[in-house]
C-alpha cells in the first residue's frame, strides 16, 4: 500500500493499519508534496 506521510498523520501509517506493509511514496511539508524519488535532490531539480 501507498501513503503520503505529513505532519497531520505524524509521518506514521494510518490508525488500524498497524499490520499493513507501507511504501511510502513522499512527503507533505510546508503544503507541497515531495515525492519521495526527489529527496535528497537540490531544490528545483
Amino acid at each position: 500500500m501507498s501513503a503520503l506521510l505529513s505532519t497531520d498523520n505524524r509521518f506514521q501509517p494510518p490508525m488500524g493499519y498497524d499490520d499493513a506493509s507501507f511504501l511510502p511514496q513522499g512527503l507533505i511539508l510546508d503544503g507541497e508534496v515531495l515525492p519521495a524519488h526527489k529527496l535528497g535532490e537540490p531544490a528545483g531539480s
